[in-house]
């Protein structure tokens, strides 16, 4: 009795510890006695599925809360397993409260058969999971948002592991830019830092290290794709925390920056080449003053020095090397965009066509020369000579680059400038001459330096380093642009963009020299160089001439004032101290109507247009001057009316 006693005692126990589970049971347990329709649920099961405990048939009032779209084929599955041999029986379906409210359920049963296979029982339990699957839709919706923007942004967004070793993600921008496979960088993370330029792939070995990756970076470097084009990437990186803060992964997104970073460059070397251009026109307009100088005491020595055959050759070799340091000083200035200019409407197509006798002497037989004019091409408004200056200069550059013969190609075109073109360009409407040979080509380290002066990279006594320093000029001062475009092994082109001609500027000329030299006019000379100011007082005396000499604006106006008689006309300079000579004369014709001027600088004309307008009648005679050219200015400009 004692042993069965115990029996019945654990057996309590274990139904008391059941009772127990299925009360703290959060889903809806039941059986379903299928030969006598009887339903059991526990407890949880009243409150997941909203049933009135005064329902007779839990059976009937389970059927009717599936949802009507579930419904035949939640029961078609019941009748499937009621008649094989399955033992379980797992199916997910929508119910209906009373409230309105949807929920879904995991359903999962255990059937139970007798010895002949028929099903006896159902024992189930089901699961709500209306969140479950809501938070799923949510994760995908997220995910699905997430690979749209990844995918179609022109960024690469990436994301590694915490440890940095392992890459989990790389958006598809990655392959057009980086020019390798995401799968090659899921296999090895190395081919990231493969890809890296040499020189900076030890910088951003540092910052792409588990430490460096912590802090997160915001680094700029370049990659060489396999084509061996390189890339200019900005590359940021964040470290990704949980709530507590600890590191479970890096993301970061990189941007293809090589269009800014060449705008950039644009900016820079055009920045540069203003600052030489300044410099250098300095520089030539001080030189242009000593050579004033250096010309016109040799013209006046070898007057002097008629039949001394030694002495008048060695004054004739200083002459021609001061001729030959005037022809420099006048490239500096093109360079600087301080040149004389007498533009007029230019045809590119003429001019091309006009220049080709001239252009087939200069390259050779052995280069075919091939020109490629556009229909109905706008005209230009620029200095006629100076651009075929700059066509000759660009062919002979070319045929260097030719050793062994090749092709120039000479192409006209109406171009429409985008902002987007280049940032030294304004938008509008320009005509381009485009010069291309097929030679050796420029290497990068070499073509942002092609415009500076003396730069070059001929033998020594083949070049001076001033012939695309003064086209650069030339195609400034013109209004225009001139690009260069080299690839080593395979050519070069030039591409010269001038403002497409709507109104005529009106073009600085200057007439004829007149023949007969001296006179017995009053001259006021002013001129802030003493040692200029000397030898043009004499050079001035020997003609013939009356000269009032003054060593500023301040004491020429003065001097005036003073001179009861006639001033027929002022020699001055342009730059001086306190009053630039255009003011100067401005003020004197105010008080002598029939003064004429002549304005003279070791800059040039357009020097004028930075210290005032001058009157269309003044005259202008460019430094460095022989006593001829200076003795004629006087008479062209004192015969004149």
């Amino acid at each position: 009795m004692l042993g069965l006693s115990a029996r019945l005692s654990d057996a309590e126990k274990q139904i008391e510890r059941f009772e127990l589970i299925l009360r703290a049971s959060r889903d809806a347990i039941w059986v379903f006695e299928v030969r006598t329709g009887e339903v059991w649920w526990n407890e949880n099961a009243y409150r997941l599925f909203g049933y009135d405990r005064s329902e007779e048939n839990l059976h009937d009032a389970w059927v009717a809360r599936i949802h009507p779209d579930d419904r035949a084929r939640v029961l078609g599955m019941i009748e499937v397993a009621n008649k094989g041999t399955a033992a379980t029986l797992d199916d997910e379906y929508r119910l209906l409260f009373p409230d309105g409210r949807v929920a879904i359920v995991e359903d999962h049963a255990y059937i139970e058969r007798d010895p002949s296979g028929a099903v006896v029982a159902y024992v189930g339990v089901v699961t709500d999971i209306t969140e479950r699957r809501a938070a799923e839709v949510a994760l995908r919706e997220s995910e699905r948002r997430f690979r749209q923007l990844t995918e179609n942004i022109d960024d690469v967004f990436w994301l590694v592991d915490s440890e940095a070793t392992r890459v989990l993600y790389v958006s598809p921008r990655f392959e057009s830019l980086w020019g390798r496979s995401r799968e090659s960088l899921y296999a090895r993370r190395e081919t990231f830092i493969e890809s890296v330029h040499e020189e900076d792939r030890p910088r951003l070995r540092e910052r792409i290290s588990r430490d460096g990756l912590a802090h997160g970076y915001d680094e700029t470097y370049r990659i060489v794709r396999p084509d061996g084009a390189i890339v200019w990437i900005r590359d940021r990186a964040y470290p990704v925390r949980d709530a507590d803060g600890t590191i479970k992964g890096i993301a970061g997104l990189a941007t293809d920056i090589t269009p800014q970073r060449r705008l950039e460059e644009q900016l820079a070397q055009s920045q540069k080449l203003e600052s030489i251009g300044r410099l250098a026109g300095g520089v030539a307009h001080d030189f242009n003053n000593l050579l004033t100088v250096i010309l016109t005491g040799v013209d006046l020595a070898l007057r002097e020095a008629s039949g001394a055959d030694k002495l008048s050759a060695d004054l004739q070799q200083i002459k021609e090397a001061g001729q030959r340091a005037a022809n420099l000083t006048a490239q500096l200035l093109a360079f600087a965009r301080r040149q004389v200019v007498a533009p007029v409407r230019v045809d590119l197509n003429e001019l091309t066509r006009g220049m080709d006798r001239l252009l087939r002497r200069v390259i050779g037989e052995d280069v075919e020369l091939v020109t490629v004019l556009a229909p109905a091409l706008g005209t230009v408004f620029a200095d006629r000579s100076r651009l075929e200056q700059v066509v000759v200069n660009l062919a002979v550059n070319a045929r260097d680059a030719m050793p062994r013969g090749g092709r120039l190609t000479l192409e006209t075109s109406n171009v429409a400038v985008d902002s987007a073109f280049h940032l030294d360009i304004d938008p509008g409407s320009y005509v381009m001459l485009a010069v291309t040979d097929d030679g050796i080509g420029i290497p990068s380290d070499v073509l942002e330096h092609v415009f500076e002066p003396f730069f070059t990279t001929k033998d020594f006594g083949r070049g001076t380093g001033l012939g695309l320093a003064t086209c650069y000029g030339m195609i400034r001062q013109a209004g225009g642009h001139i690009l260069v475009e080299s690839e080593p092994g395979k050519g070069t082109t030039f591409k010269i963009l001038l403002p497409r001609e709507s109104a005529p500027a009106k073009a600085v000329t200057i007439p004829p020299a007149a023949s007969a030299l001296g006179g017995h006019e009053t001259i006021l000379f002013v001129e802030d160089e003493a040692i200029v100011r000397t030898i043009g007082v004499r050079i001035l005396q020997n003609g013939g001439y009356s000269v009032l000499e003054a060593s500023s604006a301040g004491d020429a106006l003065r001097i005036a004032s003073e001179h009861t008689g006639r001033i027929h006309l002022l020699l001055t300079d342009v730059v001086m101290p306190h009053m630039s000579g255009v003011e100067l004369a401005r003020r004197l014709r105010a008080e002598r109507r029939d003064l004429k001027v002549i304005l003279t600088s070791g800059y040039t004309a357009s020097t004028m247009l930075h210290h005032g307008v001058p009157e269309p009648s003044y005259a202008f005679l460019q430094k460095p001057y022989v006593l001829e050219t200076l003795l004629a200015k006087l008479r062209e400009v004192l015969d004149v009316g």
